[in-house]
């Protein structure tokens, strides 16, 4: 028998976690209590930190793309923690995030990010060497926008009439969405 290619075999091993990858980035529910928009930044997390896994998985050994990987996850991790930290201060001043320019130029930077972030893992794991159309990482962003900012409009009517230990319970929900540090994964070799 022919033996595959580490190539071939890499691309047999991650198939399915690419399905899933881009199957998941283009799902997204409507929000209803704070519970959603922890629930979305908690999907938005799990996924950033599935590209470590991968990353970790499948590519540690060729150090030009597991660098660029760690450069998209760091460069999506900050978006998201700054996403996070504007939500905070517009609940924080009474700022209805649906009306707010900074929550809406974090929340879009954040998006890209993660989906590049996703485009790029999802591309080397299919095509190292080749190029894929970026219309579903378009598409993507387009319903993850919507998403986040419908929950955080009603997260912000939540906060407002809530007392300060739900408003504390809350702003403690939204830090633990925070990602990961792409070192802790790195140092110990965990999947998250």
């Amino acid at each position: 028998m022919r033996e595959l290619s580490v190539g071939r075999r890499f691309l047999f091993a991650a198939l399915p976690w690419v399905a899933v990858i881009l199957l998941n980035c283009t799902q997204t529910a409507a929000a209803q209590t704070h519970g959603d928009i922890v629930r979305v930044l908690a999907e938005e997390k799990t996924l950033g930190e599935t590209m470590v896994a991968l990353l970790n998985q499948y590519a540690k050994n060729d150090q030009t793309v597991y660098v660029q990987g760690i450069v998209k996850y760091a460069e999506a991790k900050a978006k998201f923690d700054g996403l996070i930290e504007q939500l905070k201060a517009d609940l924080q001043a009474g700022r209805n995030p649906g009306q707010s320019p900074q929550f809406k130029q974090a929340l879009q930077q954040a998006s890209e990010k993660r989906q590049a972030l996703s485009a790029f893992v999802a591309q080397q794991l299919t095509h190292p060497t080749g190029n894929t159309k970026g219309a579903p990482v378009v598409a993507a962003v387009a319903e993850l926008i919507p998403a986040v900012s419908d929950a955080a409009i009603k997260l912000w009517y939540e906060f407002r009439d809530a007392k300060t230990a739900q408003q504390d319970a809350i702003r403690q929900q939204l830090d633990a969405q925070k990602w990961l540090p792409f070192e802790r994964f790195a140092q110990t070799g965990a999947n998250p």
